[in-house]
Parts: structure tokens; sequence; C-alpha cells
């Protein structure tokens, strides 16, 4: 390093200019960005929001500066020990308090023993044990009891206080740092402050303990970071996540009080695992007590307001949505995947634009999009698409355009078919609001860019859409539009079954006009899946026995699903079943949780014995869990979710089925909150091991929530 470089006033300017560089970034993004490229000055920018804090505790509790500082050392470089561990990230000012306090209290033992062994060494000196700190003591004693039933609360409570009390932040600042809103946090902090002075009362110290919730965030606003123990601290930081030994870079004070702190968490972990070996032995019995109060309450739904399943603090909370949001929200925050993640996210976007909470659902879209920075661009379009698409539902377009031509820069060689991609996205979603001249135009914006399969797949989509809207000549008008001979053999063909199912007279008409498309499409390789599309829509027409023969004939499986759900749509379940099992065991079970939709609880359980896979199987439970309590028959939806629920909790993905457990914690939870059985929701996504299930049923429980 040259003289220039390490002279302290240009090493200030360079820090101040780190600062403003990770200012706005949240503890999990800067943490992050240490740990994948050993940044040191990420690292400088956690010491300098959290080291005051940090510092403040040691000092309270050792009362001695350079043990304290020892302290200090040690507790971060626990941080970049665990730093690929932390999930809480969001929580990092709470868990940096947890450690400090620990290690403190190691460091206030070892002097004690220290000064013990010195005084024995030197009988009879007075200064053994010096004035000033004797006077300070019942001080420190009193920071000491403070932080330690700060530390013995819970994860919900300590953080707010944490941060407000211990750190200065105000609520509003506080809120945002922990993902909630200030009303709930609000909420905490007064429950926190509640509890807290109880334990504090019990220790003989509530007379003192409005006067330590003052002076301690006062105190560790105040203190300045000495300069020279950041850089000793993010040195050996950056030592451990390369690898490197510390030896050399940590002296042995603090390498044993890191020692500690390591080995005290690994026993700690090991105890988790051996009671998690426990819960395991004992899932089954436990998943059915749960499963047995659920379904409790579906069979006296009528006074499921007056009992709970759940226990009073979830109970308490069952009726604030912001509080369901919060709780995923963090159980996103714990996703390493961050594809899966944004999907969340997105999830969560359109479930709050659905329940007109604009604001919530913009900022889900703003955290959708920031995470999409880090996706590898190969991946990053298809992300962006879906945020485009969900912009859109939420009535968003500018945002939506805004979003395509973003997707246009991605360094990939398809960027640009993932931006006309996105025009027909956002077109789809126009269409499904209504807004169908807008969707037309936009559909338009792919006109002469050499990618016209495009144009007709929003045509087709729109098309759709407004003969839903009863808009039939609209619509007949769009599909005329169509070129490609497959999408137009799709989107006859889907109009046909629409007009049919509310009689009109053009659905002939278009089933000829499919079927036109059809035989342009001889010998092609698409020539099967259009051919699926024509039979589907002649079966619904009711060419059932026709469409059979033709589909068997040529062995086309997809026609041979479709055919199998119109004839459940008929009444012929049986029939339905038979047609079923003329294709792959593998495709067999999608025919079947279609068939579902129009089976009886006693037809539902012959499903269940024809089905392949779990994910099949609870999908039958869940779809007969939602006619009957559609019908009121809440014994039978009880036995049907409560089936499905036990299938979940043995469930994993199988070969050539992506994500089929995550699927059915989200079919399972929306359709128990549709039903009416929202704590037994809550329960049941709380029951979710794996952050990714935990947020998705909670989302899904919003979904099927409606409004209040």
């Amino acid at each position: 390093m040259s003289a220039a470089t390490a002279h302290p006033i240009l090493q200030l300017v360079r820090r101040m200019a780190d600062d403003e560089r990770f200012k706005d970034l949240s503890d999990a993004e800067v943490l992050q960005r240490f740990r994948d490229k050993q940044d040191q000055a990420a690292f400088h920018a956690l010491l300098r929001r959290h080291g005051p804090m940090v510092l403040d505790v040691c000092r309270s509790i050792v009362g001695n500066e350079a043990d304290a500082e020892d302290a200090f050392q040690a507790t971060f470089l626990v941080l970049a020990h665990k730093s690929q561990s932390i999930r809480k990230s969001v929580s990092l000012a709470s868990w940096l308090h947890g450690v400090a306090y620990r290690i403190a209290r190691k460091a206030q033992v070892n002097r004690a023993k220290r000064r013990l062994h010195e005084a024995r060494g030197v009988r009879g000196r007075p200064e053994a044990c010096p004035t000033a700190e004797a006077d300070d003591f019942s001080w420190r004693e009193a920071c000491t009891v403070l932080h330690e039933e700060v530390n013995a609360l819970s994860e919900r409570h300590r953080s707010p206080l944490v941060l407000c009390y211990l750190q200065g932040n105000t609520q509003d600042e506080a809120a945002a740092l922990l993902g909630m809103s200030e009303s709930n946090l609000k909420k905490r902090l007064e429950r926190g402050r509640a509890l807290l002075r109880a334990r504090l009362v019990r220790r003989g110290l509530g007379a003192s303990a409005g006067l330590l919730a003052a002076a301690l965030p006062a105190s560790a606003l105040a203190i300045n970071l000495p300069e020279p123990l950041l850089s000793k601290t993010a040195s050996a930081a950056s030592s451990v996540v390369a690898g490197k030994s510390t030896a050399a870079v940590i002296p042995a004070s603090v390498a044993f009080l890191l020692k500690g702190a390591l080995r005290a968490m690994f026993f700690s972990q090991m105890k988790s695992a051996a009671a998690l070996v426990l819960l395991g032995l004992g899932l089954c019995a436990g998943v059915m007590g749960l499963l047995t109060r659920a379904s409790s309450l579906l069979s006296a739904q009528a006074a499921q307001n007056k009992s709970s399943t759940l226990g009073d603090d979830v109970k308490a909370q069952a009726l604030s949505v912001k509080e369901y949001v919060a709780r995923a929200e963090r159980s996103l925050a714990e996703i390493e995947d961050l594809d899966t993640q944004v999907t969340l996210l997105i999830r969560l976007a359109k479930i709050q634009a659905r329940r007109g909470e604009r604001a919530a659902a913009t900022q889900a879209v703003a955290k959708a999009k920031l995470l999409c920075e880090k996706i590898k661009p190969d991946r990053r379009g298809n992300m962006l698409g879906w945020i485009a698409e969900a912009q859109t539902e939420m009535g968003d377009t500018t945002g939506a355009f805004d979003t395509a031509e973003f997707i246009a820069r991605i360094p990939v060689p398809e960027a640009e078919d993932l931006k006309y991609r996105t025009y027909w996205f956002i077109a789809r979603a126009q269409a499904q609001r209504g807004e169908f001249q807008a969707a037309l135009m936009n559909a338009d914006q792919t006109k002469g860019s050499g990618r016209e399969w495009l144009q007709d797949g929003s045509w087709r989509d729109i098309a759709i859409a407004q003969s839903k809207a009863g808009k039939d000549d609209d619509a007949l008008r769009t599909a005329a539009r169509v070129q490609a001979a497959v999408t137009r053999a799709a989107t006859w063909a889907n109009l046909a079954k629409e007009l049919h199912s509310r009689k009109h007279t053009a659905a002939k008409e278009c089933l000829r006009h499919a079927g036109q498309a059809l035989q342009d499409l001889a010998g092609h390789e698409y020539e099967k899946v259009a051919e699926s599309h024509v039979l589907d829509a002649r079966a619904a027409l009711g060419e059932i026995e026709e469409a059979l023969r033709i589909a068997k004939d040529s062995q086309n499986e997809p026609a041979l699903m479709g055919i199998a759900v119109v004839q459940a749509q008929a009444g012929s379940v049986d029939k339905a079943l038979e047609t079923a099992r003329l294709v792959k065991e593998s495709t067999r079970d999608f025919a079947i949780c279609q068939i579902a939709n129009f089976a009886s609880f006693e037809q539902a359980k012959r499903l269940v014995e024809e089905s392949a896979s779990d994910w099949a199987k609870a999908s039958v439970w869940i779809t007969s869990g939602q006619r009957s309590a559609d019908k009121r028959d809440h014994k039978k939806a009880g036995q049907a979710f409560k089936q499905a629920a036990a299938l979940c909790a043995q469930m994993t993905d199988p070969p050539g089925v992506v994500n089929a457990r995550l699927g059915t914690v989200l079919e399972l939870a929306e359709a128990m909150a549709r039903a009416g059985l929202l704590e037994d929701a809550v329960a049941f996504a709380e029951a979710q091991r794996e952050p990714v299930h935990r947020a998705a049923a909670l989302l899904a429980m919003l979904a099927g929530k409606g409004k209040e």
C-alpha cells in the first residue's frame, strides 16, 4: 500500500464514500455482498451500523475498555463465521445483541477470575480492586440484568426493543428494517416493553427500568468507534470468509472468546438437531393431532369464532391481514432460491392488489424487481416478464412497459424476444381486466418484428377473454386475425367450447374453423397439439364417441385427457376414469385431478385409489373438500382436508413433476381459507417447516380469505 493510499484523511474520505454506497441497502444485502465478494467495505458498513450498540453492550457488562473491545471484536468475528448460515438477516441487530451479551458475560467472568488471581498474587495491595470500578458496579450490574432479560425475550418482542431502545431507531425506521407495518411494530414494542418491565420488577429493578431505557440508546448513539478497532475487525473478518488463518490478526484473548462462542453455538445446534429427531419420531402423531383439531372445527363451523385450534397468540392475530403478510414476508426472507422468492413476491403483489392495497402491492413488486437484479441474466427475463404481467393486473401499465424495456437491455441474445413476449403478457393481463382496446393496441407492438407468432398468442388470449366477457362478436373478429395454423386451431376450438357453454349458435361455426386449421397442419410437427384442441372441443359440443375414437386411433394423450374431463362434466365419472386409464400413468394423474372437479365424495375415494402419486391423491382430496364445503357438508370436507394434509406432510417431488409439494401446500391452504377455516389454514401454514412452504401457505391462505 502506498503512503498516499494509507493517509488517514484519504482513508476517511474513501470510507465515507463506501458508507454512501451501502446507506440504502438492508442488512441482508450488505451481509450478502460481504459474504459473496469478501468486500471489506461492506463489513465496515455493518460495523458502523451496529457497532455502537454492540460496543455499548460490551462496555456495560464488562466495565473494562480492553476487555470490552475484545468482546466487540469476537462478536463480529462470530458474524463473519456464521454469515453463510444466518437466515434472519433483517433481525441482525437482535442477533448481534444476543451474541454480544453472551460473549461479554464470558469476558466478564474471565476478567473476574483474572482479577482474583492478581489479587492473590499481590496480597495486601489496596489497588487490586479499583475504586472507580467499584463505584459503577451497581450501574453495570443493572445494565447486565437488563441485557440478560432483553436476550431472554422471544425474537418477535426482542427485535423491536433492540432497534428502538438500544439502537435509537425511530418506530418508522425499525418497522422498515423488520419489514412490517408501523402499527404492528408499535403493538410488539408495547408488548415487549410490558414483558421486559415485568421481568425487571421480578429482578428488583422496577424503579430503574425507565432510567435504563432512556440512558442506554443515548449512550450507544454517543459512541465513537475507534478506527483501529474497526480496521482490525474488518481485516480479521475478511480472513475468516476467505478461509485464511486468523492467528496473526487477532490477539489470543479475542481468539479465546471467539472459540468459546462458536463452541456454544455448535452444542446449541446439536441440541436443536436432537430435538428435531424426536420431533420427527412423533411427526405422525403431531400431524394427526393437528388434523383432528381441524376436523372438529369443520364439523362445528358455526362455532368456529368461539373456539380455536391455534392458541391465544395466533387467535388474537387471526383477524389481522397485515400480520399474515408480515409472517409471509419473514418466511420469504429465509428462502435461499431467488427465483422462488421473486415468484412468491409476485403472488403477494397480486393478492394485495386484489384486496385494494395498491401501495403494498407496489412495494412487493419493487422488492421482486430488486431481487431480479441478482438473478442470472439467462433467467432474469422470464421473471421480469411475470412482474410486468403483475404490474398490468394491478393497473400499472406504464410500469409494465418500463419493465419490458428493461428486459430488452439484459445482456443475453434472446433479450429482444423476451421483450416482445412481455408485450404479449401485458396484452393478456389487460384483456383479463376488460381493457380490450388497449390490449389489442399492445398486441400490435409485435407487428413487423418477425415475431408474429407472439402476436397470434396475444390475439388468441384476447379473443377468449372477450368471449368470456360476453363480447362474442368482438371475440370472433379478433380470432379471425390469428394467422399461424396451430394457434388458429386452439383459438377457434376454445371459442367453440366457450360459446357452446352459453348456447351460442356460432359454436358450430367456430368448431368448423378449428377443423380447417387442423387440416392445414397435416404432417406438421404440431399436428397432434392442434388435434387435441379440436377433439376436446368436439367432445364438449356433444361428439364424445367420435372424438374418443379418433383420439384412441392416433394415441393422442392430451386429447384423451380433455375428453375424460368432458365425460366427467357430463356426469359420467366412471367413463371418464376408463378414458383416463388409456394414457400413461405419469399423465393419468393430471387427468384424474381434473375429473375430481365433477366427482362425489365416494367417487373421489376411487379416484385416489387410481392415482399413482401423493400429489395427485392430495389434489383429489382438496377438490373433494372444496365441493363438500360448498354443499355445507362439513364432516366430509373435514375428512378430505385431513387426508390431503397427511399426504402433504409426507410428500416429496416425484421425477418429472416440479414443485409438486409446493403446489399442494398452496392449493390446500387456499381451499381451507375459502371454506371459512381461516385459523386452520394459518395453523397448517405455521406447521410447514420449510420457509418456502410456510410463505406459500400464508399467501395462499390470504388469497382464499378474500376481502373482509
